[in-house]
């Protein structure tokens, strides 16, 4: 994004009474955290056509806990945040076989999770997810990373799109 619009996003975030505050470029796949992060083999593609992080994981025969919870690490910024937000889509081959968990997962930095938030189930279209991070019982500001993903039943390939991931600031 071009100087000019970058600016423009700004000014209309601060015009709408939001403060935003940036992750890392999620576009890279070295900016996510692959530590801890799924129970099968996780590839990592930015995907133009949708503007989103594709992570692509499949499962061996023998995983019977099939499980992705690719991170992000925070700023000192994103852990003033009052608000996240991302958008996520998913399709898992087979398809429709559903998922046990979504879970925004809130690590310290010694991988402990010290938070934990249930998102409704994705689907093959992108769905908006808010939280307000005001109203929850763990310190944002002790959280080193944070995890977006799912559990899926029993699928043997999963792809996962998220885009638009934002920590987001009230306006005072």
């Amino acid at each position: 994004m071009n100087i000019v619009k970058q600016t423009f996003v700004l000014l209309v975030l601060v015009c709408a009474g939001m403060n935003l505050y940036a992750l890392e470029d999620i576009r890279k796949p070295e900016t996510w955290v692959k530590h801890f992060s799924s129970s099968g083999k996780m590839e990592f593609n930015w995907d133009e056509e949708n503007n989103a992080m594709n992570i692509q994981i499949s499962y061996a025969d023998t995983v019977k806990d099939r499980w992705a919870y690719p991170g992000l690490i925070l700023s000192a910024e994103d852990k003033k945040a009052d608000f996240l937000e991302f958008e996520i889509k998913v399709e898992t081959n087979p398809e429709k076989r559903g998922f046990r968990n979504c879970l925004i997962l809130f690590q310290a930095p010694n991988w402990k999770n010290i938070g934990q938030l249930w998102y409704p189930a994705p689907g093959k279209e992108f769905k908006k997810v808010r939280f307000d991070l005001r109203k929850q019982k763990f310190d944002l500001t002790k959280v080193r990373v944070v995890r977006i993903g799912l559990n899926v039943k029993d699928a043997a390939e999963a792809s996962i799109w998220l885009r638009n991931i934002k920590f987001v600031k009230a306006a005072e």
